[in-house]
């Protein structure tokens, strides 16, 4: 049977890659949202961390997804439905395992030869050591992949790898502030409190349904590919209502939180929150690409804060 120009023209759509779309396909939007939320949960609290804490964090963000990208791309059984990174991962593996095996050269030497970097801060002039932020990027790493091949029955893998995602993130902060300095006299139960601070989990439940929306906005990639999330997809569909238990709760905080940092931090998980419902209210007529690069924007809101506060 001949093939029409429209067939045709659908098959070769997902090939044309846009170029404000290059930074999702190439792994980039993921670690700069991580490296933006560090670098601001850091600046609200005062903190200075060393430069090696942000290309550490960017890079095993990158790996994490790059790797599955790559996972997926090997594994399509559409190319025609597939996402463009998904499609590009498929095209490209060898490059993008040569960019894996030197991005991992990169975070190893990093973690080896920086060691100082990497276990300690500066604050108030003084070092502080923070042991535990290589093994939590080892938990950032299995617990996102484990998220990724096991489902948790009625728990969304993409909440899971949100989580994981956020707490990933904010390592560096909140061992220091939770547990090294203020509270170290506490004892357990003073510190397991503090580390349930309304800004860190409000910041994951914002991860989690940047992770949910898109889900959604990319059903039809997923029906034949992703089979499991697709399968999921009437509970991904909630996240507007999670969205907006999330913003209310942020804007109360904001209003009736006394701590500065809490509520600048928690008005721009509001706006990240208030511009993801805008995006799908309002952007029926967006193509899913365009939708998540919109989403992964939303997530950037913290750089309108810094620069007003500068």
């Amino acid at each position: 049977m001949r093939e029409t120009d429209a067939d045709s023209s659908l098959k070769t759509d997902n090939t044309r890659v846009p170029w404000w779309l290059w930074p999702n396909v190439l792994a980039l939007d993921a670690p700069f949202v991580a490296v933006t939320w560090l670098y601001f949960f850091a600046g609200v609290l005062d903190i200075h961390l060393f430069p090696h804490i942000y290309w550490i964090l960017g890079l095993t963000v990158w790996l994490i997804y790059t790797s599955d990208h790559l996972w997926d791309g090997l594994r399509l059984k559409n190319r025609e439905t597939a996402t463009h990174r998904h499609l590009f991962a498929a095209e490209n593996p060898r490059f993008l395992t040569v960019l894996l095996v030197l991005g991992l050269g990169l975070l190893v030497y990093l973690l080896l030869f920086k060691a100082e970097a990497v276990l300690t801060m500066h604050f108030e002039g003084g070092r502080i050591a923070i042991p535990p932020y290589p093994f939590f990027l080892l938990l950032m790493v299995a617990g996102y992949f484990v998220g990724r091949v096991r489902s948790i029955e009625g728990f969304p893998k993409e909440v899971l790898c949100g989580t994981i995602f956020a707490l990933g993130v904010l390592c560096p902060v909140t061992v220091l502030t939770n547990w090294i300095l203020p509270q170290r006299d506490a004892g357990l139960a003073g510190n397991l409190l503090e580390v349930l601070k309304p800004e860190i989990w409000l910041f994951a439940f914002l991860c989690s349904i940047n992770c949910l929306a898109i889900s959604c906005w990319e059903f039809d990639a997923d029906q034949e590919n992703d089979p499991e999330s697709a399968r999921r997809h009437d509970q991904h569909q909630r996240w507007p209502g999670l969205a907006i238990f999330v913003i209310v709760v942020s804007l109360l905080v904001v209003f009736l939180e006394p701590t500065l940092s809490t509520r600048i931090v928690c008005a721009a998980i509001a706006v990240s929150g208030s511009l993801l419902v805008a995006i799908q209210k309002f952007g029926s007529r967006l193509s899913p690409p365009l939708k998540r690069t919109l989403a992964d924007f939303a997530l950037l809101t913290p750089w309108t804060f810094v620069l007003f506060l500068a």
